[in-house]
């Protein structure tokens, strides 16, 4: 036999130390032969948490098996009890709970007692279960689950391991809303319940059987299927709905619907049935290129009901950006005054009045830039609230220099023109020009600037 090497004493008792002493006993007592059958038939290698020794398992073999536990109790080789804040983990994958049952032999663990399994991306709680730790096989019975990247959570009868990457659970609930804790998901505003999930973390998606959406204790819809992303990545596919009611348009029912055309474009769009109104389509347009970028939001209500007339309200942005040249577009507009009253969902929305439209173009030359701009507003006004038409600006043009070092001083010129345009009020242009030259004084003792400035300011009014 063997001869077995002193052990160093440790003043902890913690479960680490104890299998320490236990595999080492038990190395130093296996024959030669036993070590080799077992090599030849690939059993699982099982390593000890070095950080339960003031060490570190960074560079160990990544499929180990690492143990930790208050207490162990082993008859043989092939079983293991565990006791006392239990983990075990291998790879990304950790088990936790206050009693399992670990045979290195077969790779399963037993688990009694606030089992909880953690992984990227997903984390599983339950009061009894088994898995096989590596190839991820096995069930957990009345489980609670969490998509922690997209805080999606709810709990099901049961939770069964396909693999390394597939779950399945049966009659299980799942929202997105915030909750006390998953076991909790039916208390949210809206949630779905299906008679089964998949969760397919390889391709990060679930899918739902016979799912229904439920919003506010009230089922709304049913689908015998169901599929959306367990990441934040973007998938196409119905968002969630909407239910909401309001003294001007009645009882609205939305359902979004989201199209992933490209990894740099995207569509929502956004159907609403608006009970005293009629059927609104909202679009909600992205892209984003080497040089462009903009977004495109539509709001529009073909012959509402109320007002026999097309209502729409329309948002433009557009970025164009390259080289030495900068420009955007800014485009907002409604069809009536009263659009904004009749359908925002927000008080500082609703009382909105002003909407801007605007361009702009500037050039970066070298040491000066230029920039024209023109601006315009819509004023929504009201029977009983009517205000000031603000001054347009058709165009507005800015030129400046940079700051130039002459000699002891430095010396900057800016100039601008606009033409300032009102239905009611006084019109006309102004020109201003500005040229200034500092000659800073700079000692060890003080710091003395002196500056010499010129501006002109000219205006050419109508009435």
């Amino acid at each position: 036999m063997q001869r077995t090497q002193p052990l160093p004493h440790f003043p902890r008792t913690r479960m680490g130390v104890l299998l320490a002493i236990c595999l080492a006993e038990l190395a130093s007592s296996v024959p030669a032969h036993a070590q080799q059958t077992a090599a030849k038939s690939g059993a699982l290698e099982l390593s000890i948490d070095s950080t339960l020794l003031g060490g570190s398992h960074a560079g160990d073999n990544e499929e180990a098996t690492y143990l930790s536990a208050d207490k162990l109790f082993s008859n043989s080789d092939e079983d293991t009890l565990l006791e006392g804040n239990v983990e075990i983990q291998q790879k990304n994958l950790t088990l936790t709970g206050d009693r399992i049952r670990y045979s290195p032999i077969t790779d399963s663990a037993r688990a009694e007692g606030n089992l909880v399994i953690e992984q990227p991306g997903l984390r599983i709680s339950g009061p009894s279960g088994t898995v096989k730790v590596g190839s991820r096989v096995g069930f957990i019975e009345d489980p609670a689950y969490e998509l922690t990247d997209i805080g999606g959570k709810g709990s099901a009868d049961k939770l069964t391991f396909d693999g390394v990457d597939t779950l399945t659970l049966e009659n299980p609930n799942y929202t997105v809303c915030e909750v006390p804790n998953p076991r909790a998901a039916k208390q949210a505003d809206w949630y779905v319940q299906a008679d089964e999930l998949e969760l397919d973390q390889s391709a990060e998606t679930g899918r739902a059987k016979n799912a229904r959406i439920v919003f506010q204790n009230v089922p709304i819809l049913a689908t015998p299927y169901l599929s959306f992303p367990t990441t934040d990545r973007r998938k196409s596919g119905f968002l969630a709905p909407s239910i909401g009611s309001s003294n001007r348009g009645g009882t609205e029912f939305t359902l979004p619907y989201y199209w992933n055309i490209a990894p740099n474009r995207d569509v929502t769009l956004y159907p609403r049935v608006i009970s005293s109104r009629g059927f609104q389509l909202g679009t909600d347009t992205r892209y984003l290129g080497q040089v462009n970028q903009g977004s495109l939001k539509l709001d529009y209500l073909p012959s509402d009901q109320k007002t026999n007339t097309d209502r729409y309200a329309l948002n433009f942005d557009h970025v164009y950006s390259r080289d030495h040249i900068t420009a955007d577009l800014n485009v907002n507009k409604v069809s009536d005054d009263q659009y904004f009253v009749d359908f925002s969902r927000s008080q500082a929305v609703a009382s909105q009045r002003i909407l801007e439209r605007s361009g702009s173009v500037k050039y970066q030359g070298n040491g000066w830039q230029a920039t024209s701009r023109v601006v315009r507003y819509q004023t929504l006004q009201l029977a009983n609230d009517v205000i000031a038409q603000p001054y347009d600006r058709l165009p507005e043009v800015n030129l400046s220099a940079y700051p130039v070092w002459y000699g002891p001083m430095y010396v900057k010129a800016s100039a601008s023109y606009t033409d300032f345009a009102n239905p009611t009020l006084v019109e006309g242009g102004r020109a201003t020009a500005n040229l200034r030259a500092e000659m800073p004084i700079v000692r060890p003792a003080y710091q003395l600037t002196t500056a010499a400035s010129l501006q002109h300011t000219s205006y050419n009014l109508d009435r």
